[in-house]
């Protein structure tokens, strides 16, 4: 079962802004239709419809990413004039005005805090050191949403998925995002993701049309139905 079928989808990116598009745009977060320099993803059209049913609600949101403006650092978001690490926490904050916002970036320079919102750093290509500073820093957190906007390498992404999967409540969603179109076979052959079909959580890749992002504008969505929890093998 699909969460969005394709024509829903389609209605969507030629739908009117929201009002999580005009948060995101308003702070430079390339989740919505203009960016600091660049038209964005349209992924606010998308989570808008996701998550307007439960935006008062108290909600623990994680987002891993937080805007890594340093050149030298792979996923970064140098290239975008005038963008301010952050742009997107600031965004959720925002557009969820009863929750608490966690973030996470390998970048230490980008570490922050302020009212309901908690920043930590992480290293996705260790997973040592991913359940370490979930343990430091999450442990008896359960999270609605878990949005990975980091490291925009899909191996890396289902490693981290693995490590975070289990910190999301039943009910909760779990996005990757800027994914190129050719991820979706690796996605699909995934043992682990296979696993969570089989037990009834909702699995989809979504491609949506960005005229600026033509080559990374996917994303999967994960909305987790069952209480299942995911092994990480551990040295």
């Amino acid at each position: 079962m699909s969460i969005f079928t394709n024509t829903e989808i389609e209605n969507l990116v030629k739908e009117a802004l929201t009002p999580l598009c005009e948060i995101m745009n308003k702070y430079g977060s390339d989740k919505g239709t203009t960016g600091q320099g660049t038209s964005g993803h349209n992924y606010t059209k998308l989570y808008h419809h996701l998550f307007n049913d439960i935006r008062n609600d108290e909600l623990k949101v994680l987002e891993v990413g937080i805007g890594s403006v340093n050149p030298e650092l792979q996923s970064n978001m140098a290239w975008s004039r005038g963008y301010k690490p952050g742009a997107s926490l600031r965004g959720w904050k925002e557009y969820f005005p009863n929750a608490f916002i966690y973030g996470c970036d390998f970048d230490e320079a980008t570490l922050f805090s302020e009212d309901r919102i908690k920043t930590f750093y992480i290293d996705q290509r260790s997973q040592d050191i991913i359940l370490d500073q979930v343990r430091r820093n999450i442990k008896n957190v359960s999270f609605d949403i878990i949005i990975d906007d980091g490291l925009h390498e899909c191996e890396v992404n289902l490693l981290t998925f693995a490590c975070l999967y289990n910190s999301l409540k039943i009910g909760g969603t779990y996005i990757i995002e800027d994914l190129d179109p050719r991820a979706e076979t690796l996605i699909n052959n995934s043992g682990m993701i296979n696993k969570l079909k089989e037990v009834g959580d909702l699995v989809q890749f979504v491609n949506l049309v960005s005229y600026s992002n033509i080559g990374d504008s996917c994303c999967l969505i994960v909305k987790k139905k069952a209480k299942t929890q995911i092994r990480v093998k551990t040295g």
